[in-house]
């Protein structure tokens, strides 16, 4: 998932779209397929380089479907890999709440080592990209006693930028029957501006129901938005009640996470 012989930083994902659709028998999720690989600059005259390349962005654990955004995924410098947290908390045998929280305690402390380090190092890539941003977000998607659970994690940097650094977790979800009403529930993390606007203006968009082609739609038009920061092909996942089908899935993606053991 990573391209690990960059030297300082892999920014992974922060230009990215990720979209989840709740509707009452399962959740449509679906994310673009462009990942920009940030090395920053080190000085005055020497230009910040990217890497663009094609990468899966959906994975399974278990019962559990994830997606991750941020500015900052790893930095090697520090070892952190929000990957290799994600494998180390989630349990099989715990629900999906109980997980995502396990992950918010897990990251903490990397994180912060991580961040403190880009803070010295990288000032400038700090105040652009991590400061006041959420260096890390998380979507995780699920059934559990046949109601779909949708819920996301992002950590903010709150802290000024004269103090250590504190995070601060933004928690969004949806978890139970009733916090869906007469219209889907949607999370969209990364970049979502254009996409945002499209439901406001097309709000028959989910008429007569939710289908991938809807979803497609919202992730082509945060493409056609923003092509220099997020790309094509897209990769649509239904998790139902009864099944799990991949809609549309990128040659050589797969199915579960290179670090977890089934």
């Amino acid at each position: 998932m990573l391209t690990e012989n960059l030297l300082f930083l892999q920014c992974v994902s922060a230009q990215t779209t990720i979209l989840a659709v709740r509707a009452s028998n399962g959740i449509i999720i679906a994310s673009d397929s462009l990942q920009k690989v940030i090395i920053p600059s080190t000085g005055v005259g020497v230009p910040e380089k990217s890497v663009r390349q094609s990468v899966c962005k959906i994975y399974q654990f278990g019962n559990i479907f994830y997606a991750t955004s941020g500015s900052l995924l790893s930095n090697p410098k520090t070892g952190f890999i929000g990957d290799k947290v994600i494998a180390k908390a989630f349990q099989k045998d715990k629900d999906i709440a109980d997980n995502v929280d396990r992950f918010g305690n897990e990251l903490q402390d990397p994180l912060k080592e991580a961040i403190e380090n880009v803070k010295i190092e990288y000032p400038d890539y700090f105040e652009q990209n991590i400061f006041n941003h959420e260096p890390v977000q998380l979507l995780i998607a699920g059934i559990e006693n046949g109601v779909p659970i949708l819920m996301t994690r992002g950590f903010k940097v709150a802290s000024s930028l004269g103090e250590p650094v504190r995070i601060e977790i933004n928690k969004q979800g949806c978890k139970e029957p009733t916090c869906q009403q007469d219209h889907p529930f949607y999370i969209a993390l990364g970049k979502h501006d254009a996409l945002d606007r499209y439901v406001d203006n097309n709000p028959n968009i989910w008429s007569p129901g939710i289908t991938d082609d809807a979803v497609r739609r919202l992730v082509e038009v945060e493409i056609a938005d923003k092509p220099e920061d997020v790309g094509p092909p897209v990769d649509i996942l239904f998790v139902g009640i009864n099944q799990m089908q991949w809609i549309q899935k990128k040659p050589g993606c797969p199915a579960k996470h290179y670090g977890v053991a089934d």
